[in-house]
């Protein structure tokens, strides 16, 4: 398998930054969670019109769930601070497969590289200790940030589902990318790690 140059593209990893760790919620989280609302622009990149529909308790014990359910789902925490998450929301083990969601929670943690750290790490597990095959995900097509976080990691874009998600009495379509175990991807960065 070949690997993507790591300090390609914009988003380094910074040398003041720590480890990225991936580690499964616990009960603590929830704190964090049921007071966080996001920005108008994360929350538009989520697929929420504003932050106005957002209630924090309900959202943050929601996701808390959702992380939880899954045994492939964990929180990225960076200096004992929670910045996002990364999951698999559907899983096909007789196929091995399954499909990626990801999330940052605050402005501050954009553009310093935590999403592609926390899906070359999730990737590097999944494809070398839990056998996966293929990864796939959906992103809105306008979340251009999110679709140059997944390029950089190795997916590759294999569709456009058109007008499948209104916001704001607007159409907008969800770009299908996927990565298979053998494609070149972003491995992680050597400080990261993965608690099962």
């Amino acid at each position: 398998m070949q690997t993507l140059n790591p300090t390609e593209g914009k988003d380094l990893v910074s040398p003041e930054d720590d480890a990225l760790l991936l580690r499964r919620p616990v009960a603590r989280d929830l704190d964090f969670l049921s007071t966080y609302s996001p920005s108008a622009d994360i929350a538009r990149m989520a697929g929420y019109a504003c932050t106005k529909e957002w209630d924090p308790e309900l959202e943050g014990l929601r996701l808390l769930d959702r992380i939880k359910a899954s045994p492939y789902g964990w929180l990225a925490e960076v200096n004992g601070r929670l910045v996002g998450h990364v999951r698999l929301s559907e899983t096909e083990m007789s196929q091995q497969r399954g499909r990626l969601a990801t999330g940052l929670f605050e402005d501050a943690n954009l553009g310093r590289g935590y999403g592609k750290r926390a899906v070359a790490l999730a990737l590097d597990h999944l494809f070398q200790s839990e056998g996966f095959h293929r990864i796939d995900l959906r992103v809105l097509a306008y979340n251009r940030r999110a679709i140059r976080c997944y390029l950089a990691c190795g997916f590759s874009f294999e569709g456009l589902e058109r007008e499948v998600f209104n916001l704001e009495g607007v159409w907008h379509g969800d770009w299908i990318m996927s990565i298979l175990e053998h494609e070149p991807r972003l491995m992680p960065h050597s400080a990261d790690r993965l608690l099962a």
